[in-house]
């Protein structure tokens, strides 16, 4: 039996990965402490019609030159010096650069784009860990790379 028959393949569990933001005072990489489910960064192509009266009879589409990437919704354990952090970079509209880390695959592959906190969100449950919820709004174009 050869070793190929028993390498895996390109899928692999999401345990591991981190979201990470730049410190604007440091410029220093931080990752997000208490990290749970981690969310997908979605990018979004919009279509422009361009049906007509004397087509076919179907509806036809071309893509729309602009790109979005949609919010990004992080969910983590609630840390107070973190929070401290966040809640000053969300008051001072601070637009910072964020990367998704996948540390379980070799080369450490990231997607990172700027972004500011669109919402933060703290839940404090009787019986449970406290968490929070970070949303971020994208603005421009992500780069991928490895760490």
């Amino acid at each position: 039996m050869s070793i190929g028959k028993c390498a895996p393949g390109e899928t692999f569990a999401g345990y591991g990965a981190v979201w990470q933001y730049c410190d604007p005072i440091t410029g220093n990489f931080v990752t997000v402490a208490g990290l749970n489910d981690t969310n997908k960064v979605t990018r979004t192509q919009e279509e422009i019609e361009t049906t007509s009266q004397d087509g076919p009879g179907w509806a036809t589409f071309v893509p729309n030159t602009i790109k979005t990437l949609d919010e990004v919704t992080i969910e983590a354990d609630f840390h107070k010096t973190e929070w401290d952090r966040l809640v000053d970079m969300m008051e001072d509209g601070t637009i910072t650069r964020w990367r998704h880390v996948l540390t379980q695959v070799a080369d450490n592959p990231y997607v990172e784009f700027c972004a500011f906190i669109k919402t933060l969100e703290a839940s404090f449950p009787l019986k449970e860990i406290a968490t929070k919820t970070v949303t971020l709004r994208p603005s421009g174009a992500p780069e991928r790379g490895t760490v």
